[in-house]
């Protein structure tokens, strides 16, 4: 065998293990949204197995594989650049829309961070290209700044790949019959429900309503603290919402404590223990964006349960899918934290093996 084509085929090797794994994951546990995660590293490396190929063929490849292979990176900076745009003008329309405080104001942060991305990584290829400078400080600056853009690249790998499983989530919900029905709160305009925690409550609505005409006893939960700037809890909006749309008052319990979504459904469970102590399912109710998350919580309690998602504004969901993002960051923070770590050491291990330590005293 020639030795070139041992990186190839280890590659490869790993693309077809990766992709299995994921495989057996999402048929096992489609509730975690690490699937995602190893999905986007099964295609990655798929690509560098091609890559690989192109690289190490004696011979022209076919432009059925080599324009595949090419058209990632040479797609990169222009997506990344129109992605940028595209989310600073969505902070307009979200801020003239929502108002203007930190949750609406995240697009145009991820957007400026994109920028810089682009701006550092399209020099450090130029200069990669172009022959790096002899100096010190130059050698130092190509050396350290993918440093600085290794925590960015895995991020942006992370939201890409998040994002992506939690659209395909969301689309694999259907309501299924339960005996409780809890709607997940969201924030409140003064005393009332805004647009989309209504359509929350009508898709709880429906989920209730499927529920009794499949001949269970069903109660709905309305779930959700009072925040520091609402002037009523989420729960009594949301109970009030339910009884100007005819909705039973036997039939809903509230919840009125919760701050977060592991709060909506821990505190809804000890609810349930005095009041509908021989319940079986659940059907948590959240907004499509909110799906995977609001799933994943439910599989780590241990619950039988189903999420179902509600309709979306399309020009909140950049906002939301970036929020619940960063709401999964912070909960699988030590597997992000040990993937940058583990991508920079490989990265110093590489520029040891390559020399670009030895020249800075030229």
């Amino acid at each position: 065998m020639n030795p070139e084509w041992i990186p190839t085929i280890v590659v490869g090797v790993a693309a077809v293990c990766a992709s299995g794994y994921t495989v057996v994951r999402v048929l096992r546990h489609r509730r975690r949204p690490s699937n995602g995660m190893w999905a986007l590293a099964s295609v990655a490396l798929f690509w560098l197995t091609a890559a690989l190929y192109i690289v190490g063929s004696p011979t022209d490849v076919s432009g059925w594989i080599a324009y595949p292979v090419a058209a990632p990176v040479l797609a990169a900076p222009v997506v990344l650049l129109f992605t940028a745009v595209a989310l600073a003008a969505n902070t307009v329309v979200v801020v003239r829309r929502e108002g203007r405080r930190l949750a609406t104001l995240v697009p145009l942060v991820i957007a400026c961070a994109f920028l810089v991305m682009l701006g550092a990584g399209t020099w450090w290829i130029l200069d990669l290209v172009g022959g790096m400078g002899h100096s010190w400080f130059e050698r130092f600056l190509f050396l350290a700044l993918p440093l600085l853009l290794i925590p960015g690249a895995v991020f942006l790998f992370e939201l890409i790949a998040y994002t992506g499983y939690a659209l395909a989530y969301s689309r694999l919900d259907r309501i299924d019959a339960g005996d409780v029905v809890v709607v997940l709160g969201a924030g409140l305009n003064g005393d009332k429900v805004t647009p989309l925690l209504a359509s929350r409550l009508d898709r709880g609505i429906e989920a209730l309503n499927a529920s009794v005409d499949a001949g269970k006893d069903a109660v709905i939960v309305v779930s959700g603290g009072r925040g520091v700037d609402e002037v009523v809890s989420e729960a009594e909006a949301m109970h009030a919402y339910l009884l100007d749309r005819g909705v039973d008052a036997d039939r809903i319990l509230v919840e009125d404590k919760s701050t977060t979504t592991a709060e909506n459904l821990e505190f809804t469970v000890d609810l349930l223990r005095s009041h509908r102590p021989a319940w079986r399912r659940m059907v948590v109710v959240t907004s499509n964006f909110h799906v995977l998350r609001a799933a994943s919580i439910t599989d780590e309690m241990g619950l039988e349960a189903t999420a179902v998602g509600s309709r979306t504004a399309p020009y909140y969901l950049p906002t939301a899918f970036l929020r619940e993002y960063a709401a999964t960051v912070v909960h699988f923070r030590r597997g992000t934290l040990v993937t940058i770590v583990a991508v920079i050491v490989l990265w110093l291990l590489f520029a040891l093996a390559t020399g670009l330590f030895l020249p800075w005293g030229a």
